[in-house]
């Protein structure tokens, strides 16, 4: 059956996902199985109290109310490859640790994707991690706290990014 909002929602291989209605689960696990296949929410919103992502394609409306990590491969540009496409938006409210890999919020002039980072939310990127841009005019909305974490690496974010609150380096 459906997660409730008490349980894990795990992800690994398998076939596209799409949900029907609006689905709260209490931590969303997306491992590296799931590299280039898809959870849709067509209209609906998923809802999660954190969790990890490691790939995939998110299409439609996301939101991350508890600690989320986000583990893509590095260097990543394709979801072929393990980066994950956003198109849709995310919207932050906990804290996000995007501690490896790329984050698409466009490829190929394909759908757009939008992360909204709260007044409530905590964006921390690691690394060589990045929100990018292939071709397109995703966003990156920051109302709470981004702040670039461990040493090494040049941390990316993409253009159209905007920021009416606090970034920490």
């Amino acid at each position: 059956g459906v997660p409730g909002a008490a349980d894990t929602a795990t992800l690994n291989g398998g076939p596209n996902l799409v949900l029907t209605s609006d689905v709260a689960v209490g931590t969303l696990t997306i491992d590296a199985g799931f590299i280039d296949k898809t959870l849709s929410t067509q209209g609906r919103t998923l809802t999660f109290g954190g969790g990890t992502i490691r790939s995939g394609q998110l299409v439609g409306g996301f939101v991350n109310t508890g600690t989320l990590r986000i583990e893509a491969p590095d260097g990543a540009t394709s979801t072929a490859d393990g980066a994950i496409l956003l198109w849709g938006s995310l919207t932050n409210a906990g804290t996000v640790r995007h501690v490896s890999g790329n984050v698409l919020t466009s490829q190929y002039l394909n759908p757009i994707g939008h992360i909204a980072n709260t007044s409530d939310g905590v964006y921390e990127i690691g690394g060589s991690a990045g929100v990018l841009n292939l071709w397109g005019t995703g966003t990156f909305d920051n109302q709470g706290v981004l702040r670039k974490v461990l040493d090494g690496g040049t941390a990316r974010l993409a253009p159209g990014s905007s920021s009416a609150a606090a970034y920490s380096v």
